[in-house]
């Protein structure tokens, strides 16, 4: 059977303590290692195969492959399933770039580890805030306005949507119908810019809908109102949305410096 290589084998192979081995396997870039050493540590991972090339790859470029999404806990079911439709789509992208997805514990400020971002999805200022206060690593945040111009915001484009609406409904009344918005600032707006905005906490809700114009941008609440309303659709969660995300989050670990962080799509 073949032998276990350990982080002693590495530490003996690369002619360096365990410790560096350790940081270098950790990222802290906090310890004085030249790039040579850390460089020659990572040649022997890769030599004596101690992780998967895929992982090896990951350390030498200072990527963990995990991003990291943090989303508010007290929300209904009806939104609970929406935030699971998100996740999904979100998740289906970011294989293609060899990234995995980890859910943050709710309620759970503290600092994340082992991963290169954060997403907050539908999140309130003050939770972006208290993750932004212990954490190092690029905050973003998605469908949920924190205008801040450090952190990058993306955002559907609502007053397209709005111009959008009105054509198809051919100037009639309509209903923008939505589960319950946890972020105060997205909410005021949205209740500013469409002159019939309502919330729906649950399925009973629905029956002050039926037989009406009305705008949905989720998902789950089009499957659940299409048979009884006259709907336009217009799914906030897309593929197009996940890859402009994506791309931000590459320019924030990046450190790219653009003209905006407000990001509509």
């Amino acid at each position: 059977m073949k032998t276990k290589i350990t982080i002693k084998d590495i530490a003996r192979e690369a002619g360096v303590s365990i410790a560096t081995v350790s940081y270098v396997l950790n990222n802290k870039t906090e310890e004085r290692i030249s790039e040579e050493t850390r460089k020659k540590v990572l040649q022997i991972i890769n030599l004596l195969n101690y992780t998967p090339n895929k992982s090896a790859k990951a350390l030498a470029s200072n990527k963990n492959g995990s991003i990291a999404v943090y989303l508010p806990s007290d929300v209904t079911p009806l939104k609970r399933a929406e935030q699971l439709h998100f996740l999904h789509i979100f998740a289906n992208v970011l294989k293609n770039y060899d990234y995995h997805l980890t859910l943050l514990c709710p309620d759970d400020f503290s600092q994340v580890d082992n991963s290169d971002a954060i997403i907050c999805y539908d999140v309130s200022k003050e939770e972006f805030s208290k993750l932004g206060n212990n954490n190092f690593i690029p905050l973003l945040a998605v469908d949920c306005i924190i205008d801040d111009p450090l952190f990058f915001q993306v955002l559907f484009d609502y007053e397209k949507l709005l111009s959008d609406t009105n054509t198809y409904f051919a100037g009639e009344e309509f209903i923008f119908a939505s589960f319950e918005v946890v972020n105060v600032k997205l909410k005021t707006m949205l209740e500013k810019l469409f002159p019939h905005m309502v919330f729906l906490q649950s399925v009973k809700d629905f029956k002050a809908l039926y037989g009406k114009n009305v705008l949905v941008t989720e998902d789950t609440l089009y499957q659940l109102l299409k048979e009884d309303c006259n709907i336009y659709y217009q799914p906030s969660a897309t593929n197009n949305k996940i890859q402009k995300l994506y791309e931000c989050i590459e320019l924030a670990m990046g450190r790219v410096q653009i003209t905006s962080h407000n990001i509509l799509v």
